[in-house]
């Protein structure tokens, strides 16, 4: 049985218990089944319900357990503070370490709630690395409080003996008398609020459906400019590679990846694999099955001033431009321009069609010997109209470069004028034709 103890934590007037040894019940026990568990697993109990639905109970036993004040698990109140599966270690004082191991459903180890020494501590860690990835969470006390985050919510430590249910059966007949000739009058008003309650929501969606009637449509979002631009996405990448060491502890960074997110949000991934360290001091992520390797989370970087720029070329011509920047910058590419879609035929029963999209989504990918930012490309990307790149990668020996290519849906505009006319269109044969784009803030 895990050893049990009381941990303070500054600011919380709760008195948290630590290591309580977890059963994971298919459904919600009764109390006649929890007493007989704890006769062999500890007094006192923990009843824990996980955010997917799953039942929990954590036995103990505290030799002096607290006489004022409730008791309330660490561990349940911690479980849920970082997605599975996740396991942390933290210092609580002089060879002191709490241990907290999270897996499937949100669920806590058996052996997931130790307290103990830092040898005992990993011990428990090396029998847990080899069930699959972890993310690993190191700290202090200081660590626990930023990770409750102000969450009051208790999971009581109660005595599994005490019995609130039995009251006096004296009590319990004259409750029932009095009660008994009342209950044909609560029956009817419960009806009648029922069916007011009804009338009421009945009215209320009347109201919502004329209200959104008198709505007008909303404006379409238009994708290209909720993201930055490529000088902009490249120089965010740059200095997040700057900050991002090649090796840590024995582990070498072999996949490097940043990415733009609708809004500007810039982030960053990393691979790792084991050049000589171990598992026990890892830069941050996910640890494989066989301990070798890490896949680190996104980790937000900055966020970006979108990138709005002019009107979209129809597809023939932004893929002949988006080409000759690779062609002239002597770069392999893989370029999808989607081709445009003509409307539906109008129906035989008069109903009006949809109309076809305004714009057209396509890909493009760039490999390049060297990061974006040193070669100088973003300016010239930035050229296109609706052309935004949002991953820079680097797999340890060469760059990838990924995007989006939005065009206009040329079926769907108006036909072209006259070529003598005010508005006529002038192919665009090299990059000096097209317009740098400004840059717009986007709230």
């Amino acid at each position: 049985m895990n050893q049990a103890g009381f941990v303070q934590i500054p600011g919380d007037k709760r008195q948290f218990v630590v290591g309580l040894s977890w059963k994971v019940e298919d459904k919600n026990p009764s109390a006649k089944r929890v007493r007989a568990l704890a006769a062999e697993r500890g007094r006192w109990i923990c009843r824990r319900k996980t955010m997917h639905g799953s039942f929990q109970v954590g036995f103990c036993d505290i030799e002096h357990p607290a006489k004022r004040g409730s008791m309330t698990s660490l561990a349940a109140a911690m479980a849920n503070a970082k997605p599975e599966p996740w396991l942390g270690i933290f210092r609580l004082g002089e060879d002191l370490y709490w241990y907290i191991a999270v897996r499937d459903n949100q669920s806590i180890l058996p052996d997931g709630d130790l307290l103990g020494s830092q040898e005992q501590i990993k011990e428990a860690r090396a029998r847990h690395t080899g069930l699959g990835d972890w993310n690993f969470c190191d700290g202090d006390i200081d660590t626990i409080v930023e990770m409750l985050g102000g969450n009051k919510a208790s999971w009581l430590v109660t005595d599994s003996h005490h019995r609130p249910w039995v009251k006096p059966t004296v009590a319990a007949t004259c409750v029932l008398v009095i009660g008994g000739g009342g209950l044909l009058a609560a029956k009817k008003h419960e009806h009648d609020v029922l069916v007011q309650r009804q009338i009421a929501i009945q009215r209320q969606a009347a109201l919502d459906a004329a209200m959104a009637a008198k709505q007008p449509k909303p404006t379409p979002i238009l994708p290209w400019t909720q993201l930055a631009s490529s000088t902009s996405f490249f120089q965010a990448c740059a200095a997040a590679f700057s900050n991002t060491p090649l090796s840590d502890a024995g582990w070498i960074l072999t996949r490097w990846e940043c990415d733009q997110s609708p809004g500007g949000s810039v982030a960053v991934k990393t691979a790792w694999e084991r050049a000589g360290g171990d598992t026990l001091d890892t830069p941050s992520g996910m640890l494989s099955n066989h301990g070798n390797t890490i896949q680190g989370g996104a980790s937000a970087v900055t966020r970006l001033a979108a990138f709005a720029g002019p009107p979209l070329l129809q597809g023939n011509v932004a893929e002949r431009v988006i080409r000759a920047i690779g062609q002239n910058l002597d770069m392999p590419m893989q370029l999808a321009v989607p081709r445009p879609q003509a409307a539906p035929a109008v129906q035989t029963s008069g109903s009006k069609p949809p109309p076809p999209p305004p714009w057209l989504q396509g890909s493009v990918v760039l490999k390049i010997p060297a990061p974006p930012w040193s070669l100088g490309i973003g300016p010239y990307l930035d050229l296109v109209p609706g052309l935004r790149m949002t991953s820079v990668a680097w797999d340890g020996q060469f760059w990838a470069l990924s995007g989006q290519s939005y065009t206009a849906n040329q079926i769907r505009l108006q036909p072209p004028p006259q070529p003598d006319g005010p508005h006529a269109i002038t192919p665009i044969t090299n990059l000096s034709a097209i317009n740098p784009p400004g840059v717009v803030h986007v709230d």
